[in-house]
């Protein structure tokens, strides 16, 4: 009987390291594959903000086209004052194709579309709607600028252009 238990002593000691070893290793390895796990969702966090950022920064480079500042690209060219007195704003249809082209590069062939808001697509498409409309109109006209005869319409391009510039702000402040 003494022999018995010498035995498994014998026996029990390296067997208590194993399980020992086994379970540590078990839950080494459960450790392990957590943690990749989390690696894993922050780097496709991180590549979902990358691809948010770059669609933010896409659209805010089309902003330029209804910009207050005059410029090449700018499709709302202010003049001189009118009959009334009130100040003139033109529409330029060639800045309005640009950026009908340039819309459909960030968005579509880009990719950017995918990655943005739906708030900032709404806006972004509205302003592309009133832009259309006016571009519809200048070109049954010879001319290459036309007269903006409806100033709310025109207000109404400057309150999206205002919204849009906030939610991107925002946005890039939020993340």
């Amino acid at each position: 009987m003494e022999t018995m238990k010498e035995w498994l002593g014998i026996l029990l000691e390296p067997l208590a390291v194993i399980v020992a070893v086994v379970i540590t290793l078990w839950w080494g390895h459960k450790y392990w594959r957590k943690q990749k796990n989390e690696e894993g969702l922050f780097l496709q966090k991180q590549k979902l903000y990358e691809a948010k950022l770059e669609a933010v920064k896409a659209v805010w480079g089309l902003i330029i086209f209804f910009s207050e500042n005059d410029n090449d690209k700018n499709m709302f060219l202010r003049g001189g004052k009118n009959g009334q007195g009130e100040k003139e704003i033109y529409f330029r249809a060639d800045q309005a194709k640009q950026f009908f082209d340039q819309l459909n590069i960030v968005f579509f062939e880009q990719g950017h579309g995918a990655f943005l808001e739906k708030e900032i697509k709404s806006l972004i498409f509205e302003l592309r709607s009133q832009a259309y409309a006016w571009y519809h109109i200048a070109s049954k006209s010879p001319e290459k600028k036309i007269v903006i005869a409806n100033a709310q319409k025109y207000d109404r391009i400057v309150e999206i252009r205002e919204q849009l510039i906030k939610t991107l702000r925002e946005l890039l402040l939020v993340h």
